[in-house]
């Protein structure tokens, strides 16, 4: 999981893993979201490594999972 102020550039490191998407989390390790290579390769290269990942993450509640009901 990358952290919610993690930046772009931050996500280039991890995407050499060949995943396509990462979860975002909280300060608390609670997830907020999910952010892809394509939201990340959308930003002009400049603004990748001042761009927090938090401010990209999709927040569509079908994604995520509560802990109650895991």
């Amino acid at each position: 999981a990358l952290d919610r102020a993690s930046t772009g550039a931050d996500f280039d490191r991890f995407a050499r893993h060949l995943f396509g998407a990462f979860p975002v989390v909280d300060g608390e390790g609670r997830t907020i979201g999910i952010v892809t290579q394509r939201d990340v390769r959308a930003l002009p290269a400049p603004q990748r490594g001042a761009t927090a990942l938090g401010t990209l993450a999709h927040r569509d509640p079908e994604l995520l999972i509560e802990p109650s009901r895991s």
